[in-house]
């Protein structure tokens, strides 16, 4: 039996088993890569799925305290940076004023709030302790 399930898209329904598949439906393959991690394919019921684990290698690795990849250059660091920098939407004149004020006027209110706790503050221990 199969139970419906709504998707996001209008009209359409996904269906799901109710039980996984059983072990007899399975074939599982494993292929070593070079990163030291073993991809395995599982092949259910005619589709497939791959998933990756770590291998003897990379857990031998993690205690060694040697990076796993190759350091970035610093020519290609600043490359990088260019490129991200590229990608920011930066605020018009109108925006960053109004955040700049509302900012300020942030920190103002604040302050006021902090001094008047600490005025507050001052004057019961003044009370209390004479």
């Amino acid at each position: 039996m199969r139970t419906p399930y709504r998707s996001a898209r209008v009209g359409v329904e996904i269906h799901a088993p109710s039980r996984p598949a059983p072990v007899r439906d399975r074939a599982t393959t494993v292929r070593a890569t070079g990163t030291g991690r073993l991809t395995t394919t599982d092949e259910v019921n005619g589709g497939t799925m791959a998933t990756e684990t770590r291998g003897e290698a990379a857990a031998k690795d993690e205690g060694k305290g040697r990076p796993a990849r190759k350091r970035t250059t610093p020519a290609l660091f600043v490359r990088q940076v260019i490129a991200e920098l590229r990608k920011v939407i930066w605020p018009t004149r109108r925006e960053l004023i109004t955040y700049t004020t509302v900012s300020l006027v942030f920190v103002l209110i604040m302050v006021a709030i902090v001094s008047g706790l600490d005025w507050l503050l001052q004057r019961g221990v003044f009370w209390a302790f004479g």
